[in-house]
């Protein structure tokens, strides 16, 4: 494994769940233009916290899932909820991440109290089984829809990623790494998998990139403190990552795995997510209760857009352009379209 360099002591926060004074210490970004390509649809009253969503673009259908492991269905086209169900009905069950194969229409959700991951079909909303990942518990999830495999960032007695067959729904693999992981995303054009880890005080945050053929960890590259969220465009093979208390985009070259710049961004991203056919990123800002709208090919933000509060998760349907935001405090979903035309 090359490891390229090492960063400075850094402590790490569970995103969400950060200290008071963390706020007063961010990074803050200049005044920012609330005009542009992204416009306010509506706003969906679901309840609860919810945490994370995801999008099933060959059925319209958006997912979220709240920390108690709530999840709401939404058809896209009319933005109304069509169903509520329990992800995992444990009485104690609290989730974190999701994912969606669209080839079998299936969702995954991270329930990480139980060492579980979810598996559902979307064709009939019901959970079928819960895949154990020996008592590790998971932070996110990333399916290669064509090689139907799932890729999850676990916590156990180390940080890493556990594989799953989507076939048979099967745990294959478990790769430790570091101390602590967070989200994880793969470019399915190359088939590489890329997670955020914490590896100590010493060493800081890397995102490992791992060959999601061997389960061979290729590289590590140092990363601002507390980083977060990750997101890949596969159509420029380039890589985004968030650091929370520097309210920071890095920006990662997929062929050299090198840091190539970063984007000043609202105040604690934990998520960011990717249009490749808009070359556009998008990041939840969860202290300011905003969007950033960001240029791929500039590198610089196009807009900021004010949602709910506590603003965690967001997905994009890149065929309609739809952007879905789970407000974790406000109990909604803001839904955003991006109007614009390619970078």
């Amino acid at each position: 494994m090359a490891i390229l360099s090492e960063t400075q002591p850094s402590t790490s926060f569970r995103p969400g769940f950060a200290p008071s004074f963390v706020k007063r210490s961010l990074r803050r970004p200049a005044a920012l233009s609330t005009s542009g390509p992204v416009s306010t649809v509506t706003t969906i009253d679901i309840g609860g916290h919810p945490q994370y969503t995801v999008v099933n673009s060959a059925t319209n259908t958006f997912y979220s899932v709240d920390m108690y492991a709530l999840l709401s269905v939404i058809d896209g086209a009319t933005n109304q909820i069509t169903t509520q169900f329990k992800a995992d009905p444990k009485p104690q069950a609290q989730s974190q991440g999701m994912a969606v194969n669209e080839m079998s229409n299936t969702i995954y959700v991270c329930n990480w109290w139980d060492f579980e991951l979810g598996v559902i079909d979307g064709a009939t909303n019901t959970v079928t089984t819960q895949v154990s990942l020996d008592g590790a518990t998971c932070w996110g999830a990333v399916v290669n829809t064509r090689t139907n495999m799932i890729f999850v960032s676990i916590n156990g007695s180390s940080g890493g990623v556990a594989v799953v067959n989507g076939a048979t729904n099967k745990l294959v693999k478990v790769i430790p790494m570091g101390v602590g992981s967070y989200y994880i995303a793969v470019n399915a054009e190359t088939n590489l998998v890329y997670t955020v880890i914490y590896d100590g005080a010493r060493s800081g945050f890397h995102l490992y990139v791992l060959d999601g053929s061997t389960y061979e960890i290729t590289t590590r590259i140092p990363l601002d403190i507390n980083s977060c969220g990750v997101a890949v465009n596969p159509l420029t093979n380039t890589v985004y990552t968030t650091s929370l208390l520097d309210s920071a985009v890095q920006v990662i070259d997929g062929a050299t795995n090198r840091v190539t710049g970063s984007i000043t961004v609202g105040g604690y991203p934990q998520v960011v997510v990717v249009s490749p056919n808009l070359n556009r990123l998008y990041t939840a800002n969860y202290f300011d209760n905003t969007v950033s709208v960001i240029d791929g090919n500039s590198n610089t933000v196009l807009q900021t857009v004010s949602v709910g509060q506590g603003p965690e998760g967001i997905c994009t349907d890149t065929a309609t352009g739809v952007l879905y935001v789970a407000n974790t405090y406000g109990g909604t979903l803001t839904v955003l379209q991006d109007n614009g035309q390619p970078g």
